[in-house]
Formats: C-alpha cells, sequence, structure tokens
C-alpha cells in the first residue's frame, strides 16, 4: 500500500473515533516522517499511531483524550516498575505530560518528535523509563537498569553481521559477549533509537544533547558493537579479518533484521 493510502487508512480508522484532523496535512507529514528512514521501510511506519501523535501535537481534544485513557497508563507503568516514589512518579508524569504537549523555547511539544517507527507507547515508554531513572540517579539511590534494558541482546546491529543470525550458536555467543562490552549507556540508546523508535531529535531532547551529537553517540555505539562481534568471532573462529568479512558478505539489509525483530518480539511482555 502506498503512503497515501495508508494515511487514508489511517485518517478513516481515527476518524471513526471522533478524531478527525486535515488530510491533506497528515499526508504531507507521513511523507516528511518516511523520507528519514530507509526506503525499505517506509511502507512499514505505524502510520495510524503516527495520526494520534499528529493530531495530538495540534491540540485535538478528542486525541487528547484517547491519550489520557489508552497511553498514560503505559507510562505510568514504566515509572512504576523503576520504583520511584508516588509523589515522585506523579512529578515524572506530570514533567512528561508538559514537554509532551506545551511547544517551550520556539520549539514544537515533544509529541511532534514521534518518528513512526516504532508503536507510539514503546516510544512513551521510554520517555518515561528514562525520566524515572534521571529521578532515581538525583535521589542517590542504586537503580536496576534491568527494566529499561528488556532484550537488548535482540538488538538490531550493523547490516553486514545480520546473517550471521542463522548461526545460532556462534552468533549469539558472539553478540553476547560483544554487548557485554558495551556501557549501560550505549545499550540503552540503541535499544530507545533501534527498537523504541526514538529518533535523534528525541534522543537529543531526553539526553540534553544536540541532534547530531545524538547520532553520533548511537553511530558509535553500533559501530562498537559491529567490531567487537567481528572480534570475538574472530577468536572463536581462529580466523582473521579476511575470513571473517567472507562469511558475512552476503548479509541482509537492516530492513530486514529490524522486520524480523518487529515480528519476534509482537506480544511478548515488556
Amino acid at each position: 500500500m502506498t503512503l497515501e493510502g495508508l494515511a487514508a487508512r489511517a485518517h478513516a480508522a481515527w476518524a471513526a473515533r471522533g478524531v478527525a484532523i486535515d488530510r491533506s496535512a497528515f499526508e504531507a507529514h507521513v511523507r516528511e516522517r518516511a523520507a528519514r528512514v530507509d526506503p525499505a521501510l517506509r511502507a512499514r511506519l505505524y502510520v495510524e499511531d503516527l495520526y494520534l501523535a499528529y493530531a495530538c501535537a495540534r491540540g485535538h481534544r478528542v486525541a487528547l483524550a484517547v491519550f489520557e485513557a489508552e497511553l498514560v497508563p503505559v507510562m505510568q507503568r514504566a515509572i512504576a516498575r523503576i520504583g520511584v516514589g508516588v509523589g515522585a512518579g506523579d512529578d515524572v508524569l506530570g514533567a512528561l505530560r508538559e514537554q509532551l504537549f506545551v511547544a517551550a523555547d520556539g520549539r514544537a511539544p515533544l509529541v511532534a518528535d514521534y518518528s513512526g517507527r516504532g508503536r507510539v507507547a514503546a516510544w512513551l515508554r521510554s520517555l518515561a523509563t528514562h525520566a524515572a531513572l534521571k529521578v532515581r540517579r538525583a535521589e542517590r539511590r542504586q537503580v536496576s537498569l534491568a527494566d529499561a534494558e528488556v532484550e537488548l541482546e535482540r538488538l538490531p546491529i550493523a547490516p553486514e553481521l545480520a546473517q550471521l543470525r542463522g548461526d545460532t550458536a556462534a552468533f549469539r555467543a558472539a553478540f553476547d559477549r560483544a554487548l557485554a562490552q558495551l556501557s549501560h549507556d550505549q545499550r540503552r540508546m540503541l535499544r530507545q533509537h533501534f527498537l523504541d523508535g526514538l529518533a535523534f531529535e528525541t534522543l537529543g531532547r531526553i539526553y540534553g544533547v544536540h541532534v547530531s551529537t545524538a547520532w553520533r553517540r548511537v553511530e558509535a555505539a553500533r559501530i562498537a558493537l559491529a567490531a567487537a562481534v567481528r572480534a570475538q568471532l574472530a577468536a572463536a573462529l581462529g580466523a582473521g579479518a579476511s575470513t571473517v568479512n567472507a562469511i558475512v558478505r552476503d548479509a541482509c539489509d537492516e530492513a530486514s533484521v529490524i522486520s524480523s525483530l518487529r515480528s519476534t518480539l509482537a506480544g511478548e511482555p515488556r
């Protein structure tokens, strides 16, 4: 289905629920979001989620009510899982609401940053988790990052390494050892970008850095992971770089890896 077709279907679905916005303007918004991703991924954008976020960014009353009823509980659960107190959790949620829906310093509200690459619920869960962890750090308490790093071992990696997923035992052992070499921040940013669909603009906002810095951090983490996997495989096989490169020469592209991850993770608890 074309982007226009996806936008039309989203418009019809949401209009039936009382959320109707200018269709042509939304189609332009979808095209703008699609231009930011690999062409192979454009038809896989979560266009219905984009529609809701777009309507919320424009202050649509019914859209905001849907957000409050269906998505705020997602953020509440994410905050609760980190273990902040009830009062602190309310403060975190209140601050997130303000960032999401109030324009500040000449910038659009944060909800306008939603890219459509991942589900909007996952995007919000990631924002809430990060905000709650910041509160925990500020309170100088020991923080477990387990909830913020769910299924990190399934992160998409560099496209040239994708085919090694077929050799489950060899790849898994190398990947696990390589992943352990990364810092918590590197693993979290990879998860937030590749699995939760946070755009570099959003990562820049939540980490307080320029968008180009957010991109550099994600790319550095991806490159570090790819290099570590290569090194682990070379050591395990007793082979040099040329042999490892030959093994991965016909690797799948990143779009296929992300697609398979979405299928694998669909419906699993977070």
